[in-house]
């Protein structure tokens, strides 16, 4: 992983563990093994295998999609966007760096004047963006 990234995925994933412990979605100790099955992957995995969030509902099974959409939908009235049917701006995807997609699961989207769109994915758009 370039190095540049290291520091902002750390960041990222740590923050979101913190959240989904406070939100009551995960508990420390299941944080805990992610965390340390992540540290593992950042040096020997791919990029989409870089996350807590996919270590925790995938390889852990504490936690799915479904309940942190449901949980943001209710608790933070977040909308859902559904990347795979949505057209991306070409010049987005011309200058799009994927590592740093993947670093922060966040891509933008759509560009309008001088306001760029950013969605948050907890694993389909950049699965699908990457394909």
């Amino acid at each position: 992983m370039d190095a540049k990234y290291r520091s902002l995925l750390m960041r990222s994933n740590r923050l979101l563990g913190a959240q989904l412990v406070e939100q009551n979605l995960i508990k420390v100790d299941d944080l805990e093994a992610a965390n340390e099955k992540l540290l593992d992957l950042i040096s020997s995995g791919t990029a989409r295998q870089r996350t807590v969030l996919g270590i925790l509902a995938y390889d852990l099974n504490v936690v799915s999609e479904e309940q942190i959409l449901l949980h943001q939908r209710d608790a933070d009235a977040t909308g859902v966007i559904d990347l795979r049917h949505y057209e991306i701006n070409e010049k987005i995807k011309a200058d799009l760096d994927l590592d740093e997609c993947w670093a922060t699961w966040s891509i933008p989207f759509d560009a309008e004047e001088d306001l760029t769109f950013i969605a948050t994915a907890p694993w389909s758009g950049l699965r699908e963006l990457s394909h």
